[in-house]
């Protein structure tokens, strides 16, 4: 079985993160071909990096976020000899290894699926980690051909994460994830929600936004409104918990990203939590 896999990054600088080339050096080894898609320019290391690891690359246009970049590459490449397409992204963080997830996938009946789904506005497989087989390939080519790109994150979860999904149902194409979310449906968004409860059932990946505390402000307020837990040390050692075999070190990953909150941001989220359970509590009386 002849396979592609797509790594859509975004990054600023030249270099090649630490956490991409775990990812990616994991990634060749379950498919056939791996092209890291990259709106940078590369350093020299980089390049020999991901020469070594035989692993291609594409310099592609920073539009659209992970979807432009896939539909960018897509439009280049054929996809007449491979069985198997898989689409990731950089805004998770691999720990461990890929293969319960991708043997799941192969035993499995399914025509796509991924990590994990959401019930937000519609029913869809989460856009960090996507995988095809080769039966859907006319039809995914075609959306992404007469979908348009935007620069607007809500207008591309609907029109790609979540519309993508729906095409394909439509299309009667059969879809699931790995994990579930443990019977949540609610008004957030399940990742965070069910994050630790991923973590314990087998998820290889994190946000690295948790990791990295790289949230932006309207986020913090939605998972202050959720009393999210953004102490990356309780994430960490949950992971090291439940996995025997780590693929990445953390103290290496910690070293070479900088934290994004500082104390006093940390300090304001504290406070609007207690404040929005304090708001519910008096609410209920």
């Amino acid at each position: 079985m002849k396979t592609l896999c797509l790594y859509a990054s975004y990054v600023d600088g030249i270099g090649l993160p630490y956490y991409s080339g775990i990812y990616v050096s994991e990634l060749k080894k379950h498919f056939t071909d791996v092209i890291y898609l990259h709106s940078n320019q590369l350093d020299r290391d980089s390049i020999d990096f991901l020469d070594q690891q035989s692993v291609n690359h594409q310099l592609v246009d920073n539009q659209g976020f992970d979807f432009g970049q896939w539909k960018q590459a897509l439009s280049t490449i054929s996809l007449d000899k491979y069985d198997q397409l898989c689409l990731v992204n950089d805004s998770c963080i691999l720990f461990a290894s890929l293969s319960h997830l991708i043997e799941w996938f192969n035993k499995s009946k399914l025509d796509f699926g991924g990590l994990t789904k959401s019930e937000y506005q519609k029913e869809h497989i989460q856009s960090y980690f996507l995988l095809f087989n080769k039966n859907t390939f006319n039809d995914l080519v075609n959306y992404f051909k007469n979908t348009k790109t935007s620069n607007d994150i809500k207008q591309v979860i609907s029109d790609f994460e979540i519309g993508l999904s729906q095409y394909l149902i439509s299309k009667n194409y059969s879809g699931d994830s790995f994990l579930t979310n443990d019977g949540y449906i609610g008004e957030f968004s399940p990742y965070y929600q069910c994050v630790n409860y991923h973590i314990k059932n087998g998820s290889p990946m994190i946000k690295k936004k948790i990791i990295f505390s790289s949230f932006r402000k309207d986020e913090l307020f939605t998972l202050a409104r959720m009393n999210f837990d953004i102490n990356i040390d309780s994430y960490i050692n949950l992971i090291k918990e439940n996995n025997d075999q780590l693929i990445l070190s953390f103290e290496m990953l910690l070293k070479s990203e900088k934290n994004k909150l500082s104390q006093l941001d940390r300090i304001k989220y504290s406070l609007n939590c207690l404040m929005i359970q304090y708001y519910r509590k008096f609410k209920r009386d």
